[in-house]
Order: structure tokens, then C-alpha cells, then sequence
């Protein structure tokens, strides 16, 4: 995987919440958004543009 993470522990807080916001419905995610702050919202939407491809075994532990 060249520019992805390939294991759970490589990710950081920022990424798991990156990649747990991607995997909801539009609707979920829009409402989650409305909470936040302009910089947390800046710091969240950047680390899931840079996330690149993530492993499905990674995206299912971040769930367990």
C-alpha cells in the first residue's frame, strides 16, 4: 500500500475520526460537522483528503 495506512495502530486520533466520519450516510456526517468548529472542521477535512487508501481490515477494527 503505497500511500495509505495499512494497520490500525498506524492511524492517529484525527485519522480514525476521518475515516469513521467518511463511512457515515451524507445526512450523519453533515449533522456531525454542525458541532464543530471551523478548525476542527479544517483539521478533520484535511486528514481525510491525505488519508489515500485505507485497508478494509482496518476500517473493520476501527468499528469493532
Amino acid at each position: 500500500m503505497a500511500h495509505g495506512k495499512s494497520k490500525y495502530n498506524d492511524l492517529d486520533g484525527t485519522e480514525k475520526a476521518a475515516i469513521f466520519t467518511l463511512s457515515l450516510p451524507q445526512e450523519y456526517a453533515a449533522k456531525l460537522f454542525e458541532c464543530m468548529d471551523q478548525e476542527e472542521i479544517k483539521e478533520l477535512s484535511m486528514s481525510m483528503a491525505n488519508l489515500g487508501s485505507i485497508d478494509a481490515t482496518v476500517v473493520e477494527r476501527l468499528f469493532i
